[in-house]
């Protein structure tokens, strides 16, 4: 073979690199001020506020409401596109 997979710790080296380095990257744009913070906030304030949703259990009760609406969003795509598409199949055209 030309490509081979990775033994067990050499993959796990690899993703621990790989999600420091989204880390860093993402710590070194918010520090620079290319991005203000209401836009990407730092690491340090999504932790921040992880906890503080976390002990209001806010985070959970948001976390349902957000599945809520897109499982309320794909149902109501199902309820409009199958008899739509039932309609156009069925359509004479001329």
């Amino acid at each position: 073979m030309l490509r081979e997979r990775f033994k067990y710790p050499m993959n796990m080296i690899l993703s621990i690199l790989g999600m420091l380095g989204f880390i860093g990257l993402w710590w070194a744009i918010t520090a620079s001020g290319m991005v203000t913070e209401t836009i990407i906030p730092s690491p340090m304030s999504v932790l921040i506020a992880l906890k503080e949703l976390h002990l209001e259990d806010a985070l959970v009760r948001n976390s349902l409401y957000s599945i809520k609406l897109n499982l309320l969003g794909y149902l109501q795509a199902i309820v409009i596109s199958i008899p739509l598409g039932i309609y156009y199949r069925f359509e004479q055209t001329f």
